[in-house]
């Protein structure tokens, strides 16, 4: 198998369900897809709809409350909805990065505390947020234990190290302000296994790919990756050189590329449009600086024929499509026929979770604007 550009693009659509909605649930779409970028609270609902048959919202609010769905600080130092037991393996993985990003930030160094003396904090914090609590019930918390307003750096750091999940509270997404934190069972997995289960979890969701790629999805060094690799030994097949080439689970299977996928509208920060270090397989480069800022937002986006080219918002009256590049009326027809479905999605909700992010749209010249739903 030639692994061009348009075979990786298929595979990858395949794989991360958006060629054709999966009759599983959520919880198993989750688990194929390996995690779903949570940093809005309405995404990882769209990124469901987009991949999961008959899709209903309320199966994540379920699963959420009782820990079967989570959503925690995991891969890239950023919120993720992952499975329960993906989420003990990830975070046992990342639990390094985690740290460092606390413990080594100037705000944590500046402190006169230790890490030990951070680190004491934890047993009494876990149990104190054995039910779900907000962070200013935490602070006041730790002003009783320290004897004094806890200072700023301290949050950042034990918010990183302490394992928490955010809680669902009442909010039509699942997750509003206040943020609930609410302790997880604590990390038995190494972060050696939990690589691996991560490691495989991504190739199987995202493969074939490069190291690079997946560091750039785990925000890891390659060194870990490449160590963990060679620990899955036959689990694993190359196809190049282990330095620059592309690795892959053996049974991971190709699209032959033939088959073009349906257009998908997707959330804000899908996975699919974060998973690679060269954005190429699913974003032209001539639209990524479009929909990707430079202060990181990923704009809602809208694939036609496995690739971005057009985006998309809800408005007073529906969803507004803006297309990048010519569409022909028939993709027009069933970009349309998606946007009716999301309309009804969001519509029953809180369409405006997207809203504060709506200055970049001023800045997109798109081809042809039209509203589809509403």
């Amino acid at each position: 198998m030639e692994l061009n550009a348009n075979v990786l693009n298929r595979t990858t659509m395949r794989r991360q369900l958006l060629y054709e909605r999966a009759e599983i649930s959520a919880l198993d779409a989750t688990a194929q897809v390996v995690a779903l970028q949570a940093q809005n609270p309405m995404s990882p609902y769209i990124a469901l709809w987009n991949r999961v048959a008959s899709f209903t919202p309320a199966e994540v609010d379920d699963s959420l409350k009782d820990g079967r769905l989570v959503k925690a600080t995991a891969m890239r130092i950023t919120l993720h909805l992952m499975t329960g037991p993906d989420h003990m393996a990830f975070r046992a993985a990342m639990l390094p990065s985690l740290r460092a990003a606390g413990f080594y930030d100037r705000r944590f160094k500046e402190l006169a505390m230790t890490v030990d003396e951070a680190d004491a904090l934890l047993p009494g914090l876990s149990e104190f947020t054995s039910t779900p609590r907000t962070r200013p019930e935490i602070e006041e918390y730790l002003s009783r234990v320290l004897g004094g307003e806890p200072p700023a750096g301290l949050w950042r750091a034990l918010r990183f190290s302490a394992p928490w999940r955010y809680s669902p509270g009442d909010h039509p997404w699942g997750f509003g302000d206040p943020a609930q934190f609410v302790a997880t069972e604590s990390v038995e997995t190494q972060a050696g296994e939990g690589l691996k289960r991560l490691v495989r979890g991504y190739l199987g969701a995202f493969g074939p790919a490069k190291v690079r790629d997946i560091a750039q999805f785990t925000l890891l060094t390659t060194d870990p990756i490449r160590s963990t690799l060679d620990e899955l030994g036959d689990e694993v097949v190359w196809y190049g050189d282990q330095r620059s080439g592309f690795v892959d689970l053996v049974d991971g299977g190709f699209s032959d590329g033939g088959e073009s996928p349906p257009p998908r509208l997707l959330g804000m920060w899908d996975s699919v449009l974060l998973a690679y270090a060269d954005r190429s397989r699913v974003i032209p480069e001539d639209v990524r600086k479009l929909v990707i800022r430079r202060n990181g937002d990923v704009l809602p986006t809208v694939l036609v024929d496995g690739y971005v080219g057009g985006v998309w918002r809800p408005t007073e009256n529906g969803i507004e499509i803006s297309s990048l590049n010519d569409w022909p009326p028939q993709v027009w027809d069933q970009v349309e026929e998606e946007a009716i479905s999301l309309w009804e999605l969001i519509s029953g909700r809180d369409p405006w979770a997207y809203r504060r992010h709506y200055r970049w749209w001023d800045q997109i010249a798109a081809i042809k604007t039209r509203r589809l739903a509403g």
